[in-house]
Parts: C-alpha cells; structure tokens; sequence
C-alpha cells in the first residue's frame, strides 16, 4: 500500500476512534450526569469539520467527502445502535424511529461538514 493511502487510513481510523469515543462514553456519561445526550453534538461537529479539514489538506476534497460519508454512515447505524443499547439520555420525541432516514441524514450532514472543513483549509 502506498504511503500516502496510509495516511489517509490512519486518519479514518482516528475519525472512527472518536466517534465511537463519543458514541459511547458520551451515552453512559449522559446517563449517569443526567445531561441530554444531544448536547455532545458539538463534539462531533468539531470531528467532522477537523476530519474535513485535515484530509482535504492532504488529500483533497473528495478524499475528504469519502471519509466523512463514511464515518457518518458508521456515526448513523452503529453509533446510534451503541449509544440506544447504552441507554443515552435521549428524549422520547428526539428519538430516532426511523432508523434508514437517520442514517441518510447523518451521512449527508457528515459530508456537508467535511466540505466546511475543505472551505476552511483553502481559505
């Protein structure tokens, strides 16, 4: 595998490691402090914008939509699998019932915030 392909895999893996980190330390957390589990959002906004702007430094702009679609297909299905099995503080009408939808709209989300983050690193 080629060096720089290396590079780009290593800050998917750091993508995924956050999200997950967030997913569900931030559910027990909200559980437990009794704080909406939706107020860490900010964090993953934060994530998706850096991982936008950190690979499109290196990589460009699609490389950086590729990643973000995908760390926000994984945030979308199995990040919100971990944090509903971990019991997050959700409110019962925030609550996603519509699981295909939530996923969708976490992927686009994801890749609308990777474009800020490309924005971000050109100018």
């Amino acid at each position: 595998m080629n060096g720089i392909y290396f590079n780009l895999l290593i800050y998917f893996f750091i993508g995924l490691s956050c999200i997950s980190i967030i997913d569900t330390l931030g559910a027990v957390a909200s559980r437990k402090l009794n704080f909406k589990y939706m107020y860490l959002s900010v964090l993953s906004i934060i994530i998706y914008i850096g991982m936008g702007y950190i690979v499109s430094i290196q990589f460009g702009l699609l490389s950086s939509i590729f990643i973000n679609a995908i760390l926000g297909l994984y945030d979308g299905t199995i990040g919100l699998k971990l944090s509903l099995m971990l019991n997050a503080n959700i409110d019962k009408e925030t609550k996603p019932t519509n699981k295909l939808k939530t996923t969708i709209t976490m992927t686009f989300f994801a890749i609308s915030l990777a474009m800020i983050g490309y924005f971000i690193a050109v100018f």
